[in-house]
């Protein structure tokens, strides 16, 4: 295999998960938006709306990261695996950290296999 079968599947779903919690957060924020009555919770829509933006972005650079690794169109997977790391950090979400921390560490011990046979 040309390219880290385990770690591109960790990161697509690391990329799911990020997708996902941006969807309930937005889901959250407007019902928060609803139910704020209270002066100081009326900001509180907007943060959760940016962070889901955030949550969206990542997810979809994470799953693109993912099939440019599998479609071997990344030059060093071991560079795309440290990208995976960082952006799964910057996520602040529980399962996308876990997943792409797993997913990145799995790129960055890869070894291709070498086409030659041994006698």
């Amino acid at each position: 295999m040309k390219y880290p079968l385990a770690a591109v599947t960790l990161i697509l779903i690391a990329g799911v998960f990020s997708i996902l919690a941006s969807i309930s957060l937005w889901s959250l924020s407007g019902t928060i938006a609803q139910i704020s009555v209270f002066e100081h919770l009326s900001q509180l829509p907007g943060y959760i709306i940016v962070e889901g933006l955030w949550l969206l972005a990542d997810g979809i650079i994470l799953i693109i990261l993912a099939l440019m690794m599998k479609e071997e169109r990344v030059k060093n997977i071991r560079q795309a695996g440290v990208a995976a790391i960082i952006l799964s950090l910057l996520s602040l979400n529980f399962p996308v950290i876990v997943f792409g921390i797993v997913g990145g560490i799995l790129a960055l011990i890869w070894v291709p296999e070498t086409s030659e046979k041994h006698p």
